[in-house]
């Protein structure tokens, strides 16, 4: 019986090839065939990437192959965002496909659920799944999503401001990812529409006062007119010059300021407890004291 293909990708940053290894034999030992077609020997420019020819054409390549249904980025960091237009413009795949990644990975979840009507999944990256980077809870999650047995998750949350308390249920689809990635998208043709959906956002590395402006920058361009929640992940490693953490004082500022239901959501993010998030599939957000969050993966 011929084992079912995954697609590797990696158009951010690279990994070494004993990683790369690593990863292709954790994917055969699940039971499927993985298939990455950069070669080891692929020239790299001085900022530590494959040339954008050779990352497009990768993408490309998976996005358009008729003998798999899941791609999976390699790892984030950068490097995906600046061919990003290109990838609008390419005609739409006419088979749909599974994509998993996160972080630098946003703008394809982007494009690939608005442009394409996928179904993506905020989730590890690759290597950070065969590297033991992830909790075997992850781990679990991630094989069962790779063999078609994830059906839902129920996920439970922490409400931030009264709009969220109130008892109601709003029924839709989540998208989003990195809170900076969402902002480089605005002006672009992969600006992120938050029209009648949940929008969910998670962040590493920024300060407090970048995150504020990134929120209201967020704000100056429409991208919360129609949001009907916001879920917030994990803001890991954002101490101010201070030392302090003021990323929970800017989140609770916005939540009391913002019209619609602020969600706190754990375990969603670059900590290894990140959990699997379908975006572009049907959900519900069951707000009140103790809220959740009920999303399909099929």
């Amino acid at each position: 019986m011929t084992k079912p293909i995954i697609d590797i990708v990696a158009p951010s940053m690279p990994c070494e090839p004993d990683i790369v290894r690593q990863c292709l034999h954790m994917i055969e030992s699940w039971g499927f065939t993985p298939r990455y077609t950069i070669a080891e020997d692929s020239p790299q420019s001085p900022l530590g990437f494959y040339s954008e020819t050779i990352r497009f054409q990768q993408l490309s390549d998976a996005i358009y192959a008729e003998d798999s249904d899941i791609i999976w980025a390699l790892r984030g960091g950068y490097g995906l965002s600046p061919f990003a237009d290109k990838l609008c413009q390419i005609p739409t795949p006419k088979r749909k496909k599974t994509f998993i990644g996160f972080s630098d990975n946003t703008a394809l979840h982007v494009i690939a659920t608005q442009q394409w009507n996928w179904q993506t999944v905020h989730g590890p990256v690759l290597f950070q799944a065969a590297t033991n980077l992830v909790t075997e809870s992850i781990l679990g999650q991630l094989s069962a999503l790779l063999r078609g047995d994830l059906v839902e998750t129920v996920i439970p949350a922490l409400a931030l401001n009264e709009a969220a308390q109130t008892k109601r249920s709003i029924h839709t689809t989540v998208t989003g990812g990195n809170l900076s990635l969402l902002q480089t998208s605005i002006g672009t043709a992969w600006h992120v529409n938050c029209q009648h959906k949940i929008l969910f956002i998670e962040e590493v590395n920024e300060t407090g006062y970048r995150i504020d402006r990134i929120l209201h920058h967020l704000r100056q361009s429409g991208i919360f007119e129609g949001c009907q929640a916001l879920l917030v992940g994990d803001i890991d490693k954002s101490s101010d010059r201070t030392g302090e953490d003021l990323a929970p004082y800017v989140i609770d500022t916005w939540a009391q300021h913002l019209p619609f239901p602020v969600i706190r959501l754990p375990g969603f993010g670059h900590g290894k407890e990140n959990g699997l998030l379908p975006f572009n599939r049907p959900c519900t957000l069951s707000l009140g004291e103790t809220p959740t969050l009920t999303c399909l993966f099929q």
